[in-house]
């Protein structure tokens, strides 16, 4: 009687490895395919994990928001742009490569619905600006990656038609940022 070879005879590597894993099964199962004998199965179970680029928008100091001080603004000082300050907020991703983008969602100032409302001072909004390039609020960005995040900076904008704001101290304008990642 002879027998195959599976080491430098004449079968080839690949129909050995499937005869010897079809033994295996054969072996492990009670299997009987001629006549009505009994035919038992196995199950075979794969398990993957896929670990999940994640992404975080924080504030730089760490806290839960991110918040932008103008301190003290005039009229003059609104109109000649003087006031444009940069958002302090990093991303943090668990992947360097993923592309993504930024949304500003808030509530539009009635004389520009793409700035962002002052519910104090009705004719003033706040202009946001990716790299000096204008976002409207409830728009998405350009995608970008962490490597090339862009800076987020915001002006306070006065209504043209606007006579007086309102003096005095504010905190009554607030948006989302929200980071979209793929």
């Amino acid at each position: 009687m002879k027998h195959a070879q599976c080491n430098q005879g004449s079968l080839s590597a690949g129909w050995c490895r499937g005869i010897c894993f079809a033994m295996v099964l054969l072996l492990s199962q009670k299997a009987f395919a001629a006549g009505g004998g009994v035919v038992n199965s196995i199950t075979i179970n794969v398990g993957v994990t896929v670990q999940a680029t994640t992404c975080d928008i924080q504030a730089v100091d760490g806290g839960d928001t991110i918040a932008v001080d103008f301190k003290t603004i005039t009229k003059k000082g609104i109109e000649s742009g003087e006031y444009q300050s940069a958002v302090p907020f990093r991303i943090v991703c668990s992947d360097d490569s993923p592309s993504l983008t930024l949304q500003l969602l808030g509530d539009g100032a009635t004389f520009d619905t793409t700035l962002l409302a002052s519910t104090d001072n009705k004719g003033l909004g706040f202009e946001f600006q990716l790299n000096n390039q204008k976002i409207g609020l409830n728009t998405v960005s350009s995608s970008f990656t962490t490597e090339t995040t862009p800076e987020l900076t915001v002006l306070p904008r006065l209504d043209k038609n606007a006579t007086n704001l309102v003096a005095g101290g504010f905190t009554s304008a607030s948006a989302k940022l929200i980071l979209d990642y793929q």
